[in-house]
């Protein structure tokens, strides 16, 4: 969810909550949960906030902005809101076998669709030739990837293994029902430590309703003689309009 707003009056602010129902309308304020976000009166006026507020389960879903001053309150505050409105976050539809090296020992994207600890497990697989290195190359399938000015990948997972490997993350459109080319992400777009991380990439830009994104170990062939787990507990791309 994104808002951008300001309130004016005195030093009071407007938190926002919402929830997920099924309808009709109107909506009650029963079951109403905290996004995160506050239209607060400070410097921060007019600016784009952004918090993910879950995985929608219902048809409908109602956002309610309440006073932070409930008693007392002798100053009529007035909230001015330029933009509100949610933007979905796709999560992978399908694990792509095509040129895949390292099947999932645990879970599937299915796994990778909410951050709950519930991860799918891809180990390195052996391949022939030089040293037989440990390699991996994963991709999952998105869709109904909306359009926007930008995209980024949010990512969370981590490694093991005896001498951790590095995996780096890319991206590729959909061409005739298969990937297009793959452009790596900045070299920080990785995972690479046995602590679970939580990032975002660098933005990119596409028209694609369909996006690709691959995980590949960094290990040239014939020095990776240790072999690695990949451990993703969620993929999802956001996108700034």
């Amino acid at each position: 969810m994104r808002v951008e707003g300001c309130p004016s009056g005195t030093s009071e602010n407007f938190p926002l909550s919402s929830k997920a129902f099924a309808g009709p309308l109107p909506c009650t304020t029963s079951g109403l949960l905290a996004t995160g976000l506050s239209v607060d009166n400070n410097s921060h006026n007019n600016q784009v906030r952004v918090a993910e507020i879950g995985t929608a389960t219902q048809s409908y879903i109602c956002v309610q902005a309440v006073d932070s001053v409930r008693n007392n309150d002798t100053s009529p505050d007035t909230l001015t809101l330029d933009r509100l409105f949610l933007f979905p976050t796709p999560v992978a539809v399908a694990d792509v076998t095509a040129g895949q090296i390292g099947a999932p020992s645990q879970g599937s994207y299915i796994s990778t669709g909410i951050s709950d600890n519930t991860r799918e497990v891809i180990s390195e697989d052996q391949v022939v030739g030089g040293f037989a290195p440990y390699r991996l190359v994963h991709t999952w399938k998105f869709t109904n990837v909306p359009g926007g000015a930008s995209h980024t990948l949010h990512y969370e997972g981590f490694c093991t293994g005896t001498t951790l490997d590095k995996f780096q993350f890319s991206w590729a459109p959909d061409v005739g029902g298969s990937p297009g080319t793959f452009t790596n992400f900045s070299t920080q777009t990785a995972i690479s430590t046995s602590t679970e991380i939580a990032a975002d990439s660098n933005t990119f830009t596409t028209t694609a309703t369909t996006i690709y994104i691959r995980v590949t170990d960094t290990q040239k062939s014939g020095t990776a003689n240790s072999q690695n787990t990949l451990n993703i507990d969620h993929l999802a791309l956001k996108t700034t309009p």
